[in-house]
């Protein structure tokens, strides 16, 4: 019996003994292997990152370690690139080869920045609105939501459009535009209302006198006049209660800078207000930034 006795003891321990080294050796062999694999087909930093937590003795961990520096160093450099890049699908690029950078946030800002410009530039219902789907979806972090929002309400048709009002307007406001680019001013008269009450930064002052404060401050300046280009087909108004007639018209401005060149600024907002018989009685802007002229 003691014989017997000894001999289960035996087994047990060897058995034990076997599941042990089975259980250190084959698989914490798989386990590795199978973690390593998995690094391998992501690629990425936080991948091998992660192998070499669990297995800080791996089979692979010099390979880790050296395969993670590498990558760093090429995001290090792509995202110095991109500092300096327009182009929207390298952003993109970016993001599906490093989806854990550390850069991501500074990437997704830099994209948001250049959606942005482009939304501007195009200073239309539909940019402002795509912007605005891109920052819902998640796409974008939205940096520029409200804007895009407030710019989207003042260029969308919502007032029932009447034909004959739509069309006095857009004559109004395109001769208004021709005769301010070409600095002509008794044509630019003959859209104003014999008081107005905004003129862009001057308060509320008669026709006569804005007409001879301008033909001043025109003889006083040689800089090349601003050339005005509204797009008249995107005019967008509405009625009010005392007959009048808001309007809000996208434009563009193009001027020479004080280098000689010539400069095109998009994303201009021109709101005006006309009276019962369209002629103009307030008008300023909203511009694309604070700083533009």
């Amino acid at each position: 019996m003691g014989t017997i006795f000894v001999w289960i003891i035996s087994f047990i321990l060897l058995s034990g003994g076997s599941f042990a080294i089975y259980t250190y050796y084959v698989k914490g062999l798989n386990l590795d292997r199978s973690e390593w694999e998995n690094a391998q087909r992501q690629n990425t930093v936080s991948a091998y990152v992660s192998y070499m937590n669990q297995f800080p003795k791996g089979k692979h961990f010099a390979e880790a370690l050296s395969k993670m520096q590498q990558l760093k160093e090429k995001e290090a450099k792509a995202w110095d690139n991109l500092r300096k890049s327009d182009n929207e699908a390298e952003f993109h690029a970016f993001l599906k080869s490093f989806p854990k950078s550390p850069y991501k946030s500074l990437v997704l800002n830099r994209l948001d920045s250049l959606r942005w410009r482009s939304a501007l530039n195009a200073n239309t219902v539909q940019s402002y609105y795509d912007y605005m789907v891109s920052s819902d979806s998640g796409e974008l972090p939205g940096i520029f939501y409200n804007d895009a929002q407030k710019r989207y309400e003042m260029l969308f048709q919502s007032y029932p459009v009447d034909s004959a009002e739509y069309n006095s307007i857009r004559m109004t406001m395109d001769a208004f535009f021709v005769a301010l680019s070409n600095v002509d001013y008794n044509k630019m008269k003959e859209t104003l209302a014999p008081r107005i009450f905004r003129f862009f930064d001057s308060g509320t002052i008669s026709r006569e006198k804005l007409m001879g404060e301008l033909v001043v401050a025109g003889s006083k300046t040689s800089k090349p006049t601003i050339k005005f280009v509204p797009d008249i087909a995107a005019l967008q108004y509405q009625k009010t209660f005392n007959g009048h007639y808001k309007t809000n018209i996208p434009l563009t401005k193009t001027y020479i800078d004080n280098k000689g060149n010539s400069v095109t600024q998009y994303g201009y907002i021109i709101h005006a207000e006309l009276d019962e018989m369209f002629r103009i009685i307030g008008i300023f802007e909203t511009k694309p930034y604070i700083d533009a002229p």
